[in-house]
């Protein structure tokens, strides 16, 4: 089938719709604790807008706007420091920073190179314009601006920043694979394999262009595909979110919980991956600081008295990506986390006992108070640090 101008034209339609449906869901369903959607929102933002830009050109309406065309040009370059931002963010809870702004110093500095022809009366803006894209006068637009770049340096440009910024994510991906807890990984798998495909679509934004670009034959072929690439590239990635509601609309953070139960069944050879990641990766003062960070936090606001208080309930509270926590406490601490929380409950639950607050509760109430959901968990785990049972060391202080 022969690719033409309405094929094209409504393959980017579609995909502008699909496109500003997802932003708006993105930005109507927030989710305070998952920082990391509104980098989503704004790649599909920028995503979106770059199509907007091609329809104008195809259609050729940017006519009536032509200082649209300097600006949209450059737009690209926000995409890809933005979804490596977003990989970063949800795997680390690594969330940008005011140093971040140096990967949009390509946007900044194509944008600042623009400024001659984005200062130009409208008149002479649209006659440029037409000179450039009706008439074919290619180096017309150039001498407006502070440096003259040939097309195939700016073609060169963009494929080095995406090449770049796609291995950065593919780099924190495979981090986290490999690093990563067992148990984390398995119970965020949804999360991984959504930001695999994410990632790996990019390549429609890449490929096609790259191969029309530097393609000897200049296959019509090629040609055609590289115009939808990003129009697939957004269907695609849309079409995966309305699969998947728990990422699309925010209903539970990005990366779930791991649960209470797979903590206690950590084995002990994961222990030992997770303590040999411990000890690759976080320098001694890094060691230091998350110590001081968790020690203050315990003190301060004693999770552990909070029933299902769960590691990524930690992970978010101290603002530390899930498997970093999860192996400084098991390599550190030598505990596991469930240990470790019952560790503090047993402690506190001991003073109480002391002070004679057991006398007018049940061991239930009792357990509850010191942050377990059930007797025989806190039996359990009070043998276990105490050596007898709460009812047996209670008969100690009547």
């Amino acid at each position: 089938m022969k690719f033409d101008f309405a094929p094209i034209l409504l393959t980017h339609l579609l995909a502008i719709t699909v496109g500003v449906i997802t932003i708006i869901i993105l930005w109507a369903f927030p989710n305070k604790k998952n920082k990391s959607r509104k980098l989503l929102s704004w790649s599909f933002f920028i995503l979106t807008s770059s199509l907007v830009y091609a329809t104008l050109i195809q259609s050729e309406f940017i006519l009536k706007i032509p200082f649209a065309y300097s600006v949209g040009s450059v737009i690209c370059f926000l995409f890809m420091p933005l979804a490596y931002l977003y990989v970063r963010g949800v795997l680390n809870k690594d969330y940008p920073k005011i140093k971040d702004a140096l990967h949009f110093t390509p946007f900044f500095l194509y944008l600042t190179n623009n400024i001659p022809y984005l200062i130009l009366p409208y008149d002479k803006q649209l006659a440029l314009l037409q000179e450039q894209i009706l008439q074919g006068g290619a180096g017309e637009l150039s001498a407006f601006t502070l440096i003259s770049i040939p097309n195939e340096l700016n073609v060169f440009i963009y494929h080095i920043i995406f090449g770049v910024y796609w291995l950065l994510q593919v780099w924190v991906i495979i981090s986290f694979i490999k690093h990563g807890d067992a148990d984390v990984k398995e119970e965020n798998s949804h999360a991984v394999n959504w930001l695999f495909f994410f990632c790996s679509i990019q390549f429609l934004l890449f490929y096609p262009y790259f191969v029309n670009s530097y393609n000897p034959f200049q296959m019509s072929a090629y040609a055609n595909f590289s115009e939808i690439g990003g129009a697939l590239c957004v269907i695609f990635s849309a079409g995966y979110l309305f699969c998947k509601p728990e990422i699309l609309y925010g209903f539970s953070e990005v990366l779930s919980p791991i649960k209470e139960a797979s903590v206690q069944t950590l084995k002990s050879h994961k222990t030992e991956k997770t303590s040999s990641y411990s000890s690759k990766f976080l320098s001694e003062a890094r060691i230091i600081e998350l110590n001081s960070k968790l020690s203050e936090h315990i003190q301060n606001n004693t999770p552990y008295l909070n029933q299902g208080y769960n590691l990524k309930d930690l992970s978010d509270d101290l603002n530390v990506p899930l498997y970093i926590i999860s192996s400084f406490i098991n390599k550190e601490k030598g505990l596991n986390f469930n240990d470790f929380l019952n560790k503090y409950r047993i402690e506190y639950c001991k003073e109480k006992i002391r002070n004679g607050e057991w006398k007018n509760i049940t061991l239930e109430a009792l357990g509850y108070d010191c942050g377990f959901s059930n007797r025989n968990s806190f039996t359990s785990a009070f043998k276990k640090w105490v050596g007898k049972t709460p009812s047996e060391f209670i008969k100690e202080y009547k």
